[in-house]
């Protein structure tokens, strides 16, 4: 399995996080939200900064998780293709393989067509970069639950991948996201985030909530998938027994490999 964590949910501090990966004997990193806000908002001297400490640990990154396109759908024609560079030269100054893009978000209104010619900028500068965008379906996309319209967008967009959230689709609707997206999406997806919600009672460890998470991580391994198992526990630090962040991430991990097995 190809394994990688979310920097931020691993350690107290990036150089800790580091230290816990090696620990766990996981040789990859996402990177997501970093000290004052998401990697592509960072100056240079603080990604070379991040950078070294990665280097230090001998990590890889096969992920950057931008925030480019968390915007009203509307709005996606006006981000300056200065931006859309820039994030793509901090995933390629990273030299990762993957950069998560958004689709936009649902306001008062909502246009296929918007978000599709977004999709195609997205595709072209991405080719030109050697980049994948990895797109993420969470609740505020304006089609989140129209399983048709996103199969036309990624047969539209054919570089376009999944990053796969059942979390996300499940944070704010009670439905079964394995029978209704995951069967329907799985030959899209690059990258599946590992963790687990229970409606109405927060986050949880991974296969004690209703994210169906077993079921996709079993049926992953029974279609032959080759993609990446992104650990994004999201448990925090666990203040009542005195557990600190990477002793949770510790903790969700060996549950991972539990029912990975």
């Amino acid at each position: 399995m190809k394994i990688a964590a979310y920097l931020d949910d691993v350690g107290d501090t990036p150089d800790i996080a580091c230290q816990t990966l090696q620990e766990c004997d996981i040789k990859h990193v996402v990177i997501r939200q970093v000290w004052t806000g998401n990697i592509c908002d960072l100056s240079d001297s603080a990604c070379q900064k991040l950078k070294n400490i990665i280097d230090k640990h001998a990590l890889s990154v096969p992920m950057v998780a931008s925030n480019l396109g968390l915007i009203d759908c509307n709005d996606l024609e006006s981000i300056p293709l200065e931006t859309i560079n820039r994030t793509l030269s901090v995933a390629k100054y990273f030299k990762a393989n993957y950069v998560r893009i958004f689709g936009g978000i649902k306001n008062t209104s909502r246009n296929k067509d918007v978000i599709n010619n977004w999709m195609s900028l997205i595709s072209s500068e991405c080719v030109k970069a050697g980049i994948t965008p990895l797109f993420e379906i969470i609740d505020d996309f304006p089609y989140s639950y129209d399983i048709p319209i996103i199969l036309e967008l990624l047969n539209n967009n054919r570089h376009w991948r999944l990053l796969y959230d059942p979390v996300q689709l499940i944070i704010k609707r009670n439905v079964n996201p394995f029978d209704k997206y995951w069967k329907n999406i799985r030959k899209f997806v690059a990258a599946i985030d590992v963790r687990d919600y229970k409606i109405g009672h927060g986050f949880k460890i991974a296969d004690a909530g209703d994210s169906m998470i077993k079921q996709t991580i079993d049926d992953s391994k029974g279609i032959g998938y080759n993609g990446w198992y992104f650990m994004e526990f999201g448990l925090g630090k666990r203040i009542s027994d005195g557990l600190s962040k990477q002793a949770i991430f510790k903790e969700s991990y060996e549950q991972f490999l539990k029912i990975a097995k």
